[in-house]
């Protein structure tokens, strides 16, 4: 998936704050330490014979309070209990491990032995992202879901979403699919009088992802628009920095 990098230009240095942006109750995200991991994070990957998933239970409190409960099913890790690790990133670039308890049935469990975990301080257009790891054997499997997501459909068959990135909500990674592989795609990003344009080609699955970088103190919403070469085009509207952290 081609990537382009670029930032709002401001005066001001842009900020990268990148601090815990979700609170993962009755687990581990308070008591964790940042790690790296020892593979290349690939949301869609799993090893053979290898499966994971992630579903929202129920939804006990919308944004920006953000409050839910998931369910973290796996397979084919049942016989690996004792050397598996949960991976979870979180702002961006941090990860954080914990080592999971395993029901038999392959529910990921939180420390008390429950197939349920809680999440809170979730914002609109937050990933969970995780990672399930045989440390001994190094098989793995991922799964990534997004609670309340942001995003918009196309007059045709193209779609975008935002994910963010930092707890400041002034990072965040724009995503669009449903464009012919290889066409070319204009990408207007828009904050307040500023319009940057750029021209983007679409991988051959028809997908283009950015960051986008906002200044310091930047708040209220920010927009991007793409318009592809063979006519389909879409319009995506989101709340950024205080703003983001505020949206219901």
């Amino acid at each position: 998936m081609q990537t382009l990098r670029y930032s709002i230009r401001s005066s001001e240095s842009p900020s990268l704050l990148m601090g815990v942006v979700g609170v993962c109750f009755l687990c581990w995200s308070t008591l964790a330490q940042p790690d790296e991991p020892p593979f290349e994070w690939d949301p869609s990957f799993s090893s053979p014979g290898t499966s994971l998933s992630v579903e929202v239970v129920q939804i006990l409190s919308p944004p920006p309070d953000g409050f839910l409960s998931i369910s973290i099913k796996s397979t084919g890790f049942t016989e690996a209990a004792s050397t598996l690790a949960l991976w979870q990133r979180r702002s961006g670039s941090e990860y954080y491990k914990r080592k999971p308890p395993l029901s038999a049935d392959g529910f990921v469990q939180d420390m008390f032995g429950n197939n349920l975990s809680f999440l809170g301080d979730y914002i609109r257009g937050q990933a969970y992202d995780i990672a399930l790891v045989d440390e001994a054997t190094n098989r793995r499997a991922q799964a990534k879901i997004t609670p309340f997501p942001i995003t918009a459909i196309g007059s045709g068959e193209c779609k975008a979403s935002a994910e963010v990135q930092t707890a400041s909500g002034l990072v965040w990674v724009i995503m669009l699919a449903g464009f012919n592989a290889g066409e070319n795609v204009t990408i207007q990003t828009i904050y307040k009088k500023e319009t940057l344009t750029n021209d983007i080609v679409a991988s051959e699955n028809g997908e283009v992802a950015f960051p986008i970088l906002y200044p310091k103190r930047s708040k209220g919403n920010a927009k991007v628009t793409a318009q592809g070469s063979a006519g389909c085009n879409i319009t995506l509207d989101f709340a950024i920095g205080k703003s983001a952290l505020k949206a219901k």
